[in-house]
């Protein structure tokens, strides 16, 4: 039979402009496929609630199986430019962690610490110390196994790789299990920090636009709408990401949206 696909128009018709009952729906022909008459087997949460998607656009393509959309935007650059943790002298993680495929969200941090100076070993620096004091036994650190986070976006845009496996897992389009958001839904999903305090200071316009190509990254990868792409506070009670950021959670999901589609 002929291999059937979405069209891009179509995502957006799905509840609240994600995919995420695409992968549910299953597509068979009926009878003459020459006719183009099909079956349309739908989850059951599409019949309930008044915001069930009304229209579904199918594309009958060739009988090859389709490629992987096309963009400009390349996920594996943005990932080989990422500072590796052997690079920064990673502690070993006292745990292996729980392997997560297909994660839900990208979950939005800042660090709350003074910024550093910036430079490639600052930021090594900084990412070393937030993994001591995040190994550390309690009540001088926090006494987990790892640094949490899964990547950190320091000062001047440089990205760095956080929790043991987090890159490899990334680049598969997984995730590995952090210590970052405070709820297991929220630890499932990669967590990403920007060095700094975003309550009332604003990022300069390298680190911003760092942190829209890690999220653009992430979610191409691992296929995650961004509309996802939520802060820690929608998780727990907590000022993080800090108010300034938190407040351009909006313009973050747009600019990365702009970029998967340009």
């Amino acid at each position: 039979m002929s291999w059937l696909k979405m069209t891009s128009e179509s995502l957006y018709l799905m509840k609240g402009g994600t995919n995420q009952y695409l992968d549910k729906v299953d597509l068979a022909v009926q009878g003459d496929p020459a006719n183009q008459e099909f079956n349309l087997d739908v989850p059951t949460q599409w019949l309930e609630g008044s915001d069930i998607p009304k229209v579904v656009v199918i594309d009958v393509g060739s009988t090859e199986k389709p490629s992987k959309a096309t963009s400009i935007f390349d996920a594996d650059d943005i990932f080989s430019k990422v500072v590796k943790r052997s690079n920064w002298n990673a502690s070993v993680p006292s745990s292996r962690f729980e392997l997560v495929d297909r994660p839900k969200f990208i979950v939005i941090h800042h660090t709350e610490t003074p910024p550093s100076s910036g430079g490639i070993d600052q930021a090594k620096t900084v990412v070393k110390d937030i993994q001591s004091f995040h190994m550390a036994p309690e009540p001088k650190g926090r006494g987990w196994s790892d640094i949490g986070y899964s990547f950190l976006n320091t000062v001047g845009g440089i990205l760095v790789e956080g929790r043991f496996g987090s890159l490899e897992e990334a680049i598969k389009g997984n995730a590995v299990r952090g210590a970052h958001a405070g709820t297991d839904a929220g630890n499932r999903a990669p967590g990403v920090a920007s060095e700094g305090n975003f309550s009332t200071k604003a990022m300069d316009s390298d680190q911003w636009n760092s942190l829209v190509n890690i999220c653009a990254a992430l979610c191409q990868s691992c296929n995650i709408e961004p509309s996802q792409i939520q802060g820690h506070r929608d998780f727990v009670p907590t000022d993080c990401p800090g108010q300034w950021l938190y407040d351009r959670l909006d313009r973050l999901r747009i600019e990365v949206a702009q970029k998967l589609a340009s």
